[in-house]
């Protein structure tokens, strides 16, 4: 049987565990908001594959070089930033882990905003490889497809 000094110390421990927990957990959550880009997903297709590249704000997608083929592609963005902290988030350079495909092997995935005139997305092949480029229906993606340069056929998203 406890006594209530112990009571009590078992119950201070039980509420400074459970702070702990949620703290973590909203550190976890502040910590994926202040970056810029939030997932990259591919679908592979027969000769192609669509790249969604989803961002945590709201993005206008401006251009992109080369125009048509090559091993890099880099996009040009107009981050909407609607509030300081989201203009904060845009002038920072972020890595993001390019997921496994099929069709395209991406070396790496690059967001710049720091130290440049305006935001670019870059993504580099590991091949040669055709692309068309266009904005995503919620403002909040930008959407590749990508086509092995043999392909007879365009990718449509």
């Amino acid at each position: 049987m406890m006594t209530i000094t112990e009571s009590k110390a078992h119950a201070v421990l039980i509420a400074a565990f459970l702070w702990l927990a949620i703290g973590t957990q909203f550190a976890q959550a502040q910590t994926s908001r202040n970056e810029v880009l939030d997932e990259v997903v591919i679908v592979d297709r027969s000769e192609c594959a669509v790249i969604r590249v989803k961002f945590n704000l709201p993005v206008k997608y401006k251009n992109h070089f080369p125009e048509t083929a090559g091993k890099e592609l880099r996009v040009y963005l107009a981050p909407v930033a609607v509030t300081a902290e989201e203009r904060q988030q845009v002038v920072r350079s972020e890595y993001f882990s390019p997921p496994d495909s099929d069709i395209v092997e991406i070396a790496e995935i690059i967001y710049e905003g720091r130290d440049v005139v305006e935001p670019y997305l870059t993504l580099l092949f590991a091949h040669p490889m055709k692309f068309s480029v266009k904005q995503g229906d919620d403002f909040r993606s930008v959407i590749i497809s990508v086509y092995l340069p043999e392909a007879k056929n365009g990718c449509m998203p």
